[in-house]
């Protein structure tokens, strides 16, 4: 069971209206992780009443710090606070759901956020960096020989082009996702 983490534009919104977005959010949540979720509640109906937005987005990110998944409700990016909750989550590799439907993402059309294409380079920059330390290693391997004059490992031939197979397809995704900013 993962625990999720439910982030939604409050402001302006009845409490009925909040509890049925979530509802309906932990509903898509398991549904994609094709298992139950134990949700956290980040609703604070109990706020203090003169409660300052800072005071709602720290409680959030203390409670965030928990979570196994992150849900980002409708219109998340049009708010300042649920932004800075994405930004944590990704930066802090909590996963991350956007998606309110249950279609079938092949009969529907999807056009990338620029806050989902900012996620996507970030993860293709962590694994160009994997790919470099380890094509890094395997090389030091391939100097390494044996006493008749014979690699050390006969393996990192086949590592070492496989590894800057995988270094050169990121860096071709990098650079088309450059050309989608």
């Amino acid at each position: 069971m993962k625990k999720l983490f439910i982030s939604q534009p409050m402001r302006d919104k009845t409490d009925e209206e909040i509890l049925a977005e979530r509802e309906k959010a932990v509903k898509v949540a398991k549904e994609m992780l094709n298992e139950e979720v134990e949700v956290i509640d980040s609703f604070f109906q109990k706020a203090p009443h003169d409660a300052k937005p800072l005071w709602h987005l720290a409680k959030s990110l203390e409670l965030l710090a928990t979570a196994d998944v992150a849900f980002f409700c409708t219109d998340w990016e049009k708010y300042r606070g649920c932004r800075i909750e994405h930004t944590c989550a990704n930066e802090y590799g909590i996963q991350i759901i956007r998606n309110m439907t249950l279609e079938p993402f092949k009969e529907r059309r999807v056009a990338l956020t620029k806050y989902e294409l900012a996620d996507i380079k970030t993860h293709l920059i962590r694994a160009e960096e994997h790919y470099k330390k380890q094509l890094y290693f395997w090389e030091q391997l391939a100097l390494r020989k044996d006493s008749k004059g014979e690699l050390e490992y006969p393996n990192v031939v086949e590592n070492i082009k496989f590894l800057r197979g995988l270094k050169w397809d990121v860096e071709r995704l990098l650079k088309k996702i450059k050309k989608m900013e």
